[in-house]
């Protein structure tokens, strides 16, 4: 079967063979599954908003990872979609990149530092202006590189993330500082895993996982001995891995105990971890 990929209406090519039917928003189909498009068609689609297509790259399919392969095929492509530059979509300029990566890194090696509410309150700030200032519904998750470390660039995908949600739940922009400040410092508490347990390739063992699953409840610990951190962000930090069912952790808290922020911070804790490869 033919590899398909997902590209930008921007960057179509004259030539390329779609892999999906284009359809009106009746169901009617316009341009064919397995049509050559040629340039008067690409100006047609970028006319009527079309944000991007699959394309057939003539590439055998890759084997899906296990993971893929039990999500839904709809759930898929929107991990996919996920991925396709278009301008509509939240993106950070390179210098407040720079400013929120050297920020975050900060924040994890310096936790006893007195400027650490300083640096969070700069960095969500930044967060804000950045999401605030753009329409947005959306994310390319590959243009907010900030390190080269996973869990520092999870960290501000996470709080991006989050805050976009945030902003079209209609939270006002003091809640979307703080639920930036929460998804920012969501795993904290993996600084006082030991490294050989937090970058172990492969699986954990139920020892080990254990002691993973105490991350939020350590962040929450740190951030609350500082008592500068208000409940909303602490609830945050404490119950973003929990779930309305109650079988989450580390308190098993069931949906009517999990703050807003922490559900928000969950869903977009899960998104990332499915569409970023981890080094």
């Amino acid at each position: 079967m033919a590899k398909r990929k997902l590209v930008s209406t921007r960057t179509l090519k004259s030539g390329m063979k779609i892999d999906q039917a284009i359809v009106d928003s009746r169901g009617r189909e316009l341009i064919a599954r397995g049509c050559v498009l040629d340039d008067f068609q690409i100006e047609y689609l970028k006319e009527h908003g079309v944000g991007g297509i699959f394309i057939d790259t003539g590439e055998p399919e890759k084997e899906l990872s296990e993971l893929e392969k039990n999500l839904p095929v709809y759930t898929r492509e929107l991990i996919a979609k996920s991925r396709v530059e278009d301008p509509s979509k939240v993106t950070l300029n390179q210098e407040v990149c720079k400013r929120v990566g050297e920020g975050i890194q900060f924040l994890f090696h310096n936790t006893e530092s007195e400027g650490f509410l300083e640096a969070t309150n700069n960095i969500s700030e930044e967060l804000v202006k950045a999401i605030t200032g753009n329409n947005a519904v959306a994310i390319d998750i590959n243009l907010i590189k900030v390190s080269d470390e996973y869990t520092f660039k999870h960290s501000v995908d996470v709080a991006t993330m989050a805050m976009v949600i945030g902003q079209n739940y209609g939270l006002s922009k003091e809640e979307l500082r703080e639920l930036g400040i929460s998804g920012l410092l969501h795993d904290l508490g993996k600084s006082q895993i030991p490294l050989e347990v937090l970058n172990k390739p492969g699986r954990l063992d139920d020892k080990e996982f254990e002691l993973m699953k105490q991350h939020s409840l350590f962040g929450f610990k740190i951030l609350k001995e500082k008592n500068q951190f208000n409940e909303a962000i602490l609830k945050g930090v404490l119950q973003h891995h929990e779930k309305i069912s109650g079988k989450g952790y580390p308190l098993g808290t069931p949906d009517a105990g999990i703050h807003k922020y922490a559900k928000i911070i969950a869903v977009a804790d899960v998104y990332d971890a499915l569409v970023t490869e981890r080094p």
